[in-house]
């Protein structure tokens, strides 16, 4: 006349509403079935924008906190560096001879690694969008489909990436943290080192 039944619905890996059926039969060929939808969600981003400046303008910049948006200074004196997951590269030369060509490049930074999502590439699909990533678990998904960088600082002690352009969209590891980056404006001065880059 009834029973009790537990049934265990494993979780999807993929976000988006997924429909099921349950259906009971008997030995008569009587059914009952019960229709729902899942609907699997991951945990919120949380976006913001930050200004990474140029390493070589005034003291105390060049690093950026991805937890928090702030711009960080480089050095180990800078008593805020240790926040910073990525830093810029500076001018091409401060000694001479001098050339204050801004390189427009990143490296990671306090043990952070960075690398590119590009479209099309090692697995990112053609039509990857940063506007479509809407979960924290998409962003570490992401991270084996990263492309590294093949470029080392003047120093040969960070990786570091190709001149910097409007749109690149990068991911930075931490530790257990991982970041998704879209470059927004670059500005770029001539006579002062205050360029910079915003990200989201």
């Amino acid at each position: 006349n009834a029973f009790d039944q537990k049934i265990t619905v494993k979780a999807h890996t993929t976000f988006g509403v997924h429909p099921y059926d349950f259906v009971v039969a008997d030995e008569k060929g009587l059914t009952s079935k019960v229709s729902l939808k899942i609907n699997v969600v991951g945990a919120s981003l949380k976006k913001l924008t930050g200004i990474l400046l140029n390493q070589s303008g005034p003291a105390g910049q060049g690093g950026l906190d991805l937890d928090t948006g702030a711009s960080t200074g480089t050095v180990d004196t800078d008593s805020n560096s240790k926040n910073a997951e990525i830093r810029d590269e500076g001018v091409v030369s401060i000694l001479p001879p001098y050339d204050q060509t801004w390189k427009q490049q990143i490296s990671g930074m306090n043990g952070s690694v960075i690398k590119y999502i590009k479209k099309g590439q090692n697995g990112v699909s053609e039509s990857f969008s940063y506007d479509d990533i809407l979960y924290k678990e998409q962003v570490a998904a992401l991270w084996g489909n990263g492309t590294a960088f093949t470029k080392k600082s003047a120093d040969g002690k960070r990786d570091v990436s190709d001149k910097v352009a409007t749109g690149d969209v990068f991911i930075v590891k931490n530790g257990e943290k991982y970041y998704l980056l879209k470059t927004g404006t670059i500005k770029v001065t001539d006579t002062d080192n205050t360029d910079s880059y915003t990200f989201d």
